[in-house]
């Protein structure tokens, strides 16, 4: 029977577990942490369940991959999934998903995948595919103010100057997903749920196992990042594995503040306290210049927000009165200082009184981020900056998961990218598969 050892699990070290498993191959996953999921994991605060690192997951939702391996869990909505006050002002406006352009889901079948390869759906990769390639600054600029903002605030996700080609893509592959749904218990129930069908096909999954030396087996799925890999490889790592690991450039951090309050936050306008998800950053511009700065490695006064109030749609995270809610900031990478303090004054400015329902607090900044997540070097949720070029070379152009006979690159460091989606380790099953 053929071998395979899954060096990592996150969602894409178990979509590919998953994948391979189901075609027969006996599949053991190692993980370095007490934990399965990467950046895909829950776990308690105050009785309350609390995402660790990823907070949203319409990608997950939307996915081909994860439907392809069988991925079976609930999902429950909110009233609204996107919220976005374009001022401070209390009567100002606050925009939504539906003041921006629906693309629809298949786009996301048309685009996640190698970029050599045709796509899934040719009609609706020509007629995006233009504005994909537009920078965010640009579609955000032909939006109007409200649908603007909107826009910069959903493309803020990746993390990555939006005056850069490209940066539309996930604006409108993120935009496309209506609605935003919440995996019922929390994330680790999407890790949960993998895991689950890699063991029933007979895979094996071991914790706190780390991996210095590379695995003995036909298949080797790599679910790290590219310097990791090429370290895994030893003399055995190609040359131009090697220079892509040097030339590596890792992305901005994240700082995260996770809030158990007692009875929500007391935002002053109606849409925020009915929407699962809350971007604050202002206007367009204004996000497009914050995340410039973080990109330079400097540290806006008012960094731009992803909030998470995830128990609008899973009641199930709350204890009683006592609700969760995780936020987190965009800061420059390795970025050593404490920005609790930046975090809860900005969302106090939308939420007065914020601080007096405050039960319990979390706070953990690039540090720590990397400390729990080998993957996110210097706190980069992205595994790499997500610029173009490394979007169009991630880690190479062609072959982007083969790294040698009988290794793979299963990480978000290879195409598509980013994203609880499960796309890459996808790709990089089938990839091998292929190589039998």
């Amino acid at each position: 029977m053929t071998s395979a050892v899954v060096v990592g699990s996150g969602p894409n070290g178990l979509t590919a577990a998953a994948a391979l498993s189901r075609e027969g191959v006996e599949v053991t996953v190692l993980e370095a942490e007490p934990t399965i999921g990467g950046a895909c994991r829950s776990d308690e605060l105050r009785g309350t369940v609390v995402d660790r690192f990823s907070t949203g997951h319409p990608l997950a939702f939307a996915s081909p991959a994860l439907r392809d391996v069988g991925l079976d869990i609930d999902w429950g909505t909110a009233e609204l999934d996107v919220a976005h006050p374009v001022t401070d002002d209390r009567g100002g406006p606050v925009g939504t998903l539906a003041d921006v352009p629906d693309c629809g889901p298949a786009v996301m079948a048309a685009f996640f995948g190698p970029l050599p390869e045709l796509p899934l759906h040719p009609a609706e990769a020509v007629r995006w595919g233009p504005r994909f390639m537009l920078p965010a600054s640009a579609t955000a600029a032909a939006l109007g103010r409200v649908g603007g903002a909107v826009f910069a605030g959903v493309a803020a996700h990746g993390m990555v100057p939006q005056h850069l080609p490209m940066t539309s893509s996930l604006g409108y592959l993120l935009s496309g997903v209506r609605p935003w749904p919440v995996p019922l218990g929390g994330s680790q129930a999407i890790s949960d749920g993998l895991a689950r069908i890699v063991e029933s096909h007979g895979g094996t999954i071991r914790t706190g196992e780390r991996v210095t030396a590379l695995p003995d087996a036909d298949i080797v799925m790599l679910d790290t990042g590219v310097p990791a890999a090429r370290e895994l490889l030893g003399d055995r790592a190609p040359g131009w594995l090697r220079r892509r690991a040097r030339r590596w450039r890792f992305g901005p951090a994240a700082f995260k503040v996770d809030l158990v309050l007692d009875g929500g936050i007391p935002w002053a306008r109606d849409e925020l306290r009915r929407s699962a998800f809350v971007h604050l950053g202002g206007t367009a511009a204004e996000i497009a210049e914050k995340e410039r700065m973080v990109n330079r490695g400097r540290m806006p006064g008012r960094p731009v927000m992803i909030l998470s109030q995830q128990y609008l749609a899973d009641p199930s995270r709350c204890a009683g009165t006592m609700v969760p809610v995780s936020m987190y900031v965009h800061c420059p990478n390795g970025f050593p200082g404490d920005l609790t303090e930046n975090v809860l004054a900005e969302v106090e400015r939308h939420a007065p009184g914020l601080r007096e329902r405050v039960v319990e607090s979390r706070s953990v900044g690039p540090a720590g981020i990397e400390a729990t997540n080998a993957n996110l070097v210097g706190g980069d949720i992205a595994a790499g900056a997500a610029i173009p070029s490394q979007l169009v070379r991630r880690p190479t152009l062609f072959a982007p998961y083969r790294l040698t006979d009988g290794v793979y690159l299963c990480s978000a460091s290879a195409a598509p990218g980013p994203g609880v989606h499960g796309m890459v380790g996808w790709h990089a099953a089938k990839a091998a598969l292929r190589a039998l």
